[in-house]
């Protein structure tokens, strides 16, 4: 279960920065990870997991990695840098890497936006362009709908 699944170590203090940026907590594994269709590059900071063969733990170990029981999977602690992993990196960080910026697809990174509710919580969601252009036409719409009423409050002042 766990290998098909792009683990990534998120602190608790960071989980809402995680979440925001696409991370998804699966609590079977206690763990979070990047779903399929997110880009991990974005979550690059939280990559810690490594793909280490059994006998070559010792190695890890020795190095600074930690082994996380529930995931069941060797991890690099904050403390230690992960570009001193890499021979175990797992191969989907790999083939992040070799994506350079030119490839990927511009139009596909969206906008988060927040709002707060009316009992004070804060909800997060992305806007696609086509919503996020109806967006700006409702705000361009309404501004200007504030222009109009101010110039007609004005002027019934001065019929007054």
């Amino acid at each position: 279960m766990t290998n098909s699944l792009r683990l990534i170590k998120v602190p608790f203090a960071e989980k809402d920065d995680a979440k925001l940026l696409g991370a998804r907590w699966d609590a079977a594994i206690k763990n979070w990870y990047i779903p399929q269709g997110v880009d991990p590059k974005k979550l690059e900071k939280w990559w810690r997991f490594l793909d280490c063969p059994f006998d070559e733990k010792d190695e890890a170990r020795e190095k600074g990695a930690r082994w996380d029981k529930v995931a069941k999977k060797w991890f690099v602690p904050e403390d230690k840098d992960f570009t001193d992993f890499v021979e175990w990196w797992p191969d989907w960080v790999n083939e992040r890497l070799e994506i350079t910026s030119d490839e990927c697809d511009e139009e596909e990174v969206d906008d988060w936006y927040s709002i707060k509710g009316q009992a004070g919580g804060e909800y997060h969601f992305r806007l696609d362009q086509r919503l996020e252009n109806q967006v700006e036409l409702r705000r361009s719409f309404l501004a200007g709908r504030q222009k109009n009423l101010k110039m007609m409050k004005s002027q019934h002042q001065q019929l007054l």
